[in-house]
């Protein structure tokens, strides 16, 4: 029968002459899993701790007691997972993974987090809610799993066979609905901080030609009336096709003050602005009201697949082979600063945030002498149309 456990102040003499008082803790009770021994300044203290060892001698015996013989085991075992970090406490190491339990109770699947995120947004543009859809549809795979166990070697398989452009956009609306479930405590940190995005390296934007530009206008006013407003507002003010053009109503064109107001709830950016109808756009304009076309009700009142049909027949006509991404946006802002050197007023009438990025993107996208060219497209056919102005194309 082994010695019962006895914890009883002693005095330990030390080799400086001092003689404190000493406790004796089998390692059973010790919280290193050592025989320790603990020194105290006084009696009292070293009693008081003898107590507190006392208890817990008792309430080891009454929890053991408690314990089947596979759950002690288990708790061995965990010990022995344990036994490479020795300051480790199996106590310490049950909290952490309570709070990983709590933290999937309440946690959702990734597909109810990506709806929630898509009712939230349905103010948003058509085309952005379709290409959120795209991404949630793509990968079934993380429909059902929690988003608090969604780790970056979930995702990375997923990623691995798309191009590097997929995958920084699919990344991007991955970020985006994890974030939203961070704000509503279904997990508690963005994956995608912990993944690299891909250095695409910069592109030089793109642009159509004066001899483009002009044979694609010339066809709309010839072939197709209806869809000539939205490629003269497209190339010279502007306005963002998706979105923002689809939306543009007539009753926001300022023929008087030749300027046009883009609404805040048609402004991909949420804010109003105002870009100026140049000398070209008045003509071109007043061409189309001239042979019939309606300045009533939306601009461009025709759904995405119709409009989409009736650009790429535009483009066939006119013989032109290629469409940059953007490229009535992109030619508007290189040939407008190309003739007025004004990068602040440019961002103004653009709807963009960053001068800088403005000026990177379209500084020397052309030369001056082809954008005095791009803002002298006019109708050919009744160059009487222009309207003089002070200062062209402001």
């Amino acid at each position: 029968m082994s010695r019962p456990v006895r914890f009883k102040p002693f005095k330990a003499a030390l080799s400086d002459g001092r003689a404190p008082w000493a406790l004796n803790i089998p390692a059973e009770f010790s919280d290193t899993g050592k025989r320790q021994r603990l020194f105290f300044r006084t009696e009292k203290e070293a009693k008081a701790r003898a107590e507190e060892f006392k208890v817990r001698r008792h309430n080891f015996g009454a929890s053991l007691g408690n314990l089947t013989s596979s759950q002690i085991i288990e708790a061995a075992d965990c010990y022995q997972i344990l036994a490479e970090f020795p300051n480790a406490r199996l106590k310490d190491a049950v909290l952490a993974y309570r709070e990983t339990l709590r933290a999937r109770s309440r946690s959702i699947p990734f597909l109810d987090l990506f709806n929630q995120y898509l009712n939230l947004r349905q103010n948003r543009s058509a085309s952005y809610l379709a290409f959120l859809r795209s991404t949630r549809n793509r990968f079934p795979t993380l429909h059902e799993l929690p988003v608090c166990d969604i780790t970056p070697e979930v995702l990375e398989p997923l990623l691995q066979p798309l191009t590097p452009s997929v995958r920084n956009v699919t990344m991007r609306s991955w970020g985006t609905v994890l974030r939203y479930g961070i704000k509503r405590g279904y997990l508690s940190t963005d994956p995608i901080e912990r993944m690299d995005f891909i250095d695409l390296g910069r592109h030089e934007v793109e642009i159509l030609s004066v001899d483009e530009v002009q044979r694609l206008l010339n066809d709309a006013l010839e072939n197709d009336l209806q869809l000539l407003p939205f490629l003269v507002l497209g190339f010279f003010c502007g306005i963002r096709p998706d979105g923002e053009l689809s939306k543009l109503e007539w009753r926001d064109i300022d023929f008087n003050d030749h300027v046009i107001t883009i609404r805040a709830e048609v402004s991909k950016t949420k804010r109003r602005r105002f870009p100026v109808l140049s000398e070209n756009t008045v003509a071109w304009l007043n061409e189309y009201r001239s042979r019939g076309g309606v300045r009533d009700g939306k601009v461009m009142p025709w759904g995405k697949i119709t409009l989409h049909r009736a650009r790429v027949a535009n483009r066939e006509r006119a013989n032109v082979t290629r469409w940059p991404h953007q490229g009535m946006r992109h030619s508007f802002c290189s040939y407008w600063l190309a003739l007025h050197q004004d990068v602040n007023k440019l961002v103004l009438l653009s709807g963009h945030n960053n001068p800088d990025t403005m000026w990177r993107h379209y500084h020397k996208g052309t030369k001056r002498s082809e954008a005095e060219k791009f803002w002298a497209i006019v109708p050919a056919a009744t160059p009487e149309n222009l309207v003089a102005f002070s200062n062209p194309a402001a």
